[in-house]
C-alpha cells in the first residue's frame, strides 16, 4: 500500500513538472512574440510606427517629444509616460483613475481615431495579413498560442504585448543599491543630501513620490493638480484631466502622480511635457505652481482653487537644487540599456 501510495505521488509530481515547464515554455513564447510585435510597425496601418516609437527603450520607454505623434502626424493629447515597472502601476493613463488592465488600455493606441495613433480601425484584415502571410510570425503565434486554431488575432496580439510589458522592470539604480543593498557608496555625497532634502518636511516631496517607485503617495490621492495651469476658463479646455472622465470639479487639473524612477531620462516633463528640465519642473513646485504670462491661458496655477493641498512652496540655494537634482538622477536605472531582452530585436545593436 506504501509502494502504491509513493508511486502515486512520483507521478503527480512529474505531472506537475511537466505542466509547469511546459507553462514556462508557452510564456516564454508569448513574451517573445509581445516583444517582436511591439517593435514591429507592421502593426500599424500605414508602416511608419510600432509601440516602440512612442515607448522607446533609448527613453526609457517615452519618447522625449512633448506630445506624443500617432501615425499621421497629429499629435496625440499627452506626453508618453515610461512603462517600466508598468506592471505595478495602479492606474495606466494620465488622467482615467479607473483604467487598471494593460489589455484594456492597448485598445486605445491600436484603436484609437482622435488621432490615429497606430490607425488599426478599419484596417484589421489589412494588419492582420502581414502576420498571416509571415511564416515567422505564424510560427511565433502557433508557439504562444498552441490551442488556437487560428491564432493570429488582435486579441492574442494585445495579450502577447501586454505580457512582454510586464517583464520591463527597473529596480537596479544607484538607490536601490543604496537602500535594499545597503551599498553606502552608490550614492554620492551630494545626492545623499539631495535624498535627505527630498524626504523633508520642508520640500514634502515624498508625501506623493514614496513607495519603491516614487510614485505612491502617503496622504491624498494617487492624481493631484498641481498647479500648471489657472486660465480665466479655469484650466485648458482641451485637456482637464481626470475631469474629462468623471465630470467632478474636484478634478479639474488632477492628473496621475508618475513614477520618479529613470527620471533623467524622460524629458519632457508633465503629462504635457511643458517643462524642458528638471530645473523647471522644481520652479513650479517651490513656487507653490506655475504663472504664465502669454498665450490663451495667462494665470497663476498656484491662485488655482483646485490646487492640491500637498503642493508647498519652498525655498532653495543653488547648492541644494544641485543636490536635489542628484539625488534625482540617482534613480535611474542604466542597466536597463544592457538587457538584450527590452532592446528591438530586429535591430538587436541599436
Amino acid at each position: 500500500m506504501q509502494k502504491w501510495i509513493f508511486y502515486i505521488l512520483i507521478s503527480i509530481v512529474f505531472t506537475f513538472s511537466f505542466i509547469t515547464k511546459k507553462n514556462t515554455k508557452t510564456n516564454d513564447a508569448l513574451i517573445d512574440l509581445g516583444r517582436h510585435l511591439f517593435f514591429d510597425q507592421k502593426l500599424s496601418a500605414n508602416l511608419s510606427k510600432s509601440c516602440s516609437t512612442c515607448h522607446d527603450p533609448k527613453f526609457a520607454f517615452t519618447d522625449g517629444y512633448k506630445k506624443s505623434i500617432g501615425i499621421y502626424g497629429d499629435e496625440v493629447m499627452r506626453n508618453s509616460p515610461s512603462l517600466l515597472n508598468v506592471k505595478d502601476r495602479r492606474s495606466l493613463t494620465w488622467a482615467d483613475i479607473e483604467l487598471h488592465d494593460l489589455e484594456k488600455q492597448m485598445l486605445k493606441p491600436i484603436f484609437s481615431t482622435t488621432p490615429p495613433e497606430l490607425g488599426a480601425k478599419g484596417n484589421e484584415n489589412q494588419i492582420l495579413s502581414r502576420f498571416i502571410n509571415d511564416k515567422s510570425y505564424k510560427k511565433k503565434f502557433k508557439n504562444a498560442f498552441p490551442k488556437d486554431k487560428s491564432p493570429i488575432t488582435f486579441d492574442n496580439i494585445i495579450s502577447a504585448i501586454s505580457a512582454f510589458q510586464r517583464t520591463l522592470i527597473s529596480e537596479n539604480a544607484p538607490i536601490d543599491l543604496y537602500r535594499s543593498k545597503k551599498d553606502t557608496n552608490a550614492l554620492n555625497p551630494d545626492a545623499k543630501a539631495g535624498m535627505n532634502l527630498f524626504f523633508s518636511d520642508r520640500l514634502s516631496c515624498s508625501t506623493c513620490h514614496n513607495g519603491i517607485h516614487f510614485d505612491k503617495e502617503t496622504r491624498g490621492f494617487p492624481f493631484a493638480n498641481i498647479g500648471l495651469y489657472y486660465c480665466e476658463d479655469i484650466y485648458p479646455q482641451e485637456d482637464r484631466g481626470q475631469y474629462n472622465h468623471t465630470k467632478d470639479s474636484n478634478d479639474i487639473g488632477a492628473f496621475r502622480i508618475p513614477s520618479l524612477r529613470n527620471i533623467a531620462l524622460t524629458a519632457p516633463y508633465f503629462h504635457d511635457g511643458s517643462a524642458k528640465t528638471l530645473r523647471e519642473v522644481i520652479a513650479v513646485y517651490s513656487k507653490g505652481g506655475r504663472e504664465i504670462n502669454y498665450g490663451s491661458c495667462r494665470g497663476n496655477g498656484a491662485d488655482s482653487p483646485w490646487l492640491d493641498g500637498r503642493v508647498t512652496k519652498f525655498t532653495l540655494t543653488e547648492t541644494e537644487e544641485h543636490q536635489l537634482i542628484s539625488f534625482l538622477h540617482s534613480l535611474t536605472d542604466s542597466t536597463i540599456f544592457k538587457n538584450k531582452l527590452y532592446q528591438n530585436p530586429f535591430f538587436p545593436s541599436e
